[in-house]
């Protein structure tokens, strides 16, 4: 049994203990799993970007002074935004392992509480 994250997340994807940080490159089992969860971090992380680049367009459109200071902060604000992207991705991804591995384990409590009353009962 799992007793943090990481060690979950190497159980998940590798079948032994020691092995999360592989995640970042490859898995060794439940590859559909490790790829559905990575699209949806990405498109997360792409549609908040993007909220900041539609607004950033809408700013300069319409010239908005803060669009005027941000551009003479930044230089190339887009890029900027879109750079924002991975750390987004690795907030979004830790926090669904995080979901995924309390879930886990509160039905696995769950469960091991009901076998263990069931057990005791004569």
């Amino acid at each position: 049994m799992p007793s943090n994250r990481s060690e979950y997340v190497s159980l998940l994807f590798f079948g032994r203990v020691g092995q999360a940080w592989k995640t970042l490159f490859t898995v060794e089992r439940n590859q559909r799993l490790h790829y559905s969860q990575l699209a949806h971090v990405l498109l997360k992380a792409i549609a908040c970007v993007s909220v900041l680049a539609v607004l950033h367009n809408l700013g300069q459109f319409y010239g908005w002074a803060l669009n005027n200071h941000l551009r003479t902060m930044l230089i190339r604000p887009t890029l900027v935004y879109y750079g924002i992207c991975m750390p987004l991705a690795w907030f979004f991804a830790s926090r669904m392992l995080t979901k995924e591995y309390l879930n886990w384990l509160d039905h696995n409590s769950a469960t091991s509480r009901t076998a263990g009353a069931n057990q005791l009962q004569p």
